[in-house]
């Protein structure tokens, strides 16, 4: 081998050697990378500095750079001080009470959510009761009623979620 191909090679492996060196340089704060998370209901309370707000999922607290305390909601406030309730489309039906107004909901989520305490499983009655026989089953279509149950008026979605409250229907459209 003659001396100029040695210094090529030898060239060449110091060049191999250095480009396998690694460099460490200081880095500012490590932020989470995105992260995908699911919808699954399993309520976490979690802080962030003096903050602690309720997240649907650990997941998802995590990835708003929250810390989880604890499984379920954050106490006092309600569901969520301040912030959305993400619920399932599970049909359960229960009936709740916020004052003295009782209302039927699709599940005990959706009550929690809209600030009402679970009375019983089941649809409400006008006497309080569960209502006798088979659950109502309506869809979601929107053509807005008004109805009414004693001297109370209500708008509904329908007129099906309307009677399934206990409620008769006595126009279409909103209540004035």
């Amino acid at each position: 081998m003659s001396f100029g191909a040695r210094q090529v090679l030898a060239l060449i492996f110091v060049l191999a050697a250095a480009a396998a060196c690694t460099v460490e340089a200081e880095q500012g704060p490590v932020r989470p990378l995105p992260q995908a998370c699911t919808f699954e209901h399993a309520p976490v309370c979690a802080q962030r500095g003096s903050q602690q707000r309720t997240f649907s999922n650990a997941c998802l607290a995590r990835s708003s750079g929250f810390r989880v305390l604890h499984r379920g909601q954050c106490r006092p406030g309600g569901p969520i001080a301040g912030g959305p309730v993400a619920c399932t489309r599970e049909f359960a039906p229960v009936c709740a009470r916020r004052g003295g107004r009782e209302r039927t909901f699709d599940n005990s989520c959706l009550a929690r959510a809209s600030g009402f305490q679970i009375v019983h499983r089941g649809q409400c009655r006008a006497s309080g009761g569960p209502v006798a026989g088979r659950p109502v089953a309506c869809t979601r279509e929107f053509a807005p009623v008004c109805a009414r149950r004693g001297n109370f008026s209500l708008t509904f979605d329908n007129a099906c979620l309307a009677r399934a409250d206990g409620f008769r229907p006595i126009h279409s459209g909103r209540c004035r």
